[in-house]
């Protein structure tokens, strides 16, 4: 006997220029959010009835996307964005780094890996977030994000996703030169 572990897969192209994002050859407008993967009740701990009423709700308001704020999700949701049609920018779990030392890199790089080993096939996964709002003003940070970028499109140089870091360091950010799109947080009340 043997193990059958089932993959659903999805076909799409991926492309960018300066100006537009590209799914399919056809112009695609970001809608969404930076979502968690929590419930007020349930906390991380899964459940299908409302990641379902979550996910409708997202389609309900008119999203189309959103950044997996700020790890990998569980299989169950990235199953369900494939299904749906949601547009995933998936996020490494490096929020707020400082420091830049070796160590934090090395760990960084592996995590990486393991988000495009285990995401590479997905659909819905048009994008890679190398981190959330690092200390990326800093002179350490630019040789750091340079290194985790490259080795980012190494490691995904068959499918060439755009990868992209959200920043807080404004015209100062030392990442910006290395990412494909400069994304930021947007803060409502």
């Amino acid at each position: 006997e043997r193990d059958v572990y089932r993959l659903k897969v999805g076909i799409r192209t991926v492309s960018w220029t300066e100006k537009q994002f590209l799914i399919n050859n056809k112009p695609f407008y970001f809608r969404g959010f930076g979502r968690h993967e929590d419930f007020d009740v349930r906390g991380k701990g899964i459940d299908n009835v409302m990641l379902v009423k979550d996910h409708n709700l997202i389609k309900w308001v008119g999203a189309n996307s959103y950044r997996t704020s700020h790890y990998p999700y569980a299989e169950e949701i990235m199953d369900l964005t494939d299904r749906l049609g949601i547009v995933i920018i998936d996020e490494a779990p490096a929020v707020a780094i400082d420091g830049f030392g070796p160590g934090l890199k090395a760990n960084h790089k592996q995590q990486i890996k393991e988000l495009i080993q285990r995401d590479k096939n997905r659909a819905s996964v048009v994008m890679w977030s190398v981190s959330n709002e690092p200390q990326s003003g800093k002179a350490e940070a630019e040789p750091y994000f340079r290194d985790v970028i490259s080795y980012t499109r190494e490691l995904d140089s068959k499918h060439k996703r755009p990868i992209t870091l959200v920043t807080n360091a404004g015209t100062g950010d030392k990442s910006a030169p290395y990412v494909d799109i400069v994304s930021f947080n947007r803060y409502f009340s």
